[in-house]
């Protein structure tokens, strides 16, 4: 979470964007925003933003949205939000 400074509320916990979890994801994978919002199935990309789906989920914001800011549909969300915590465990074990 993100602390902003309120007048009224002293500070205060707001949820990341999704613009600003994906170009987080984009740079730590070497990535233009661009590149991570497009629609290349290449595994360089698409793993990626898979992990930036999954953040976004973690973050709060619905299934729906994210597929309509990555012009996805829902089944594509669905799946990420399925592959990472599978990936994950593979790399533990």
């Amino acid at each position: 979470m993100i602390t902003v400074l309120s007048l009224w509320k002293g500070h205060i916990a707001r949820r990341p964007t999704r613009r600003e979890i994906a170009q987080e994801a984009a740079r730590r994978h070497g990535l233009t925003f661009e590149e991570l919002t497009s629609r290349s199935a290449a595994p360089r990309i698409a793993h990626p933003r898979q992990e930036a789906m999954f953040e976004m989920l973690c973050a709060g914001h619905t299934k729906a949205d994210i597929a309509r800011f990555f012009r996805l549909d829902r089944s594509c969300v669905y799946h990420a939000s399925k592959a990472i915590p599978a990936r994950l465990e593979a790399q533990a074990a």
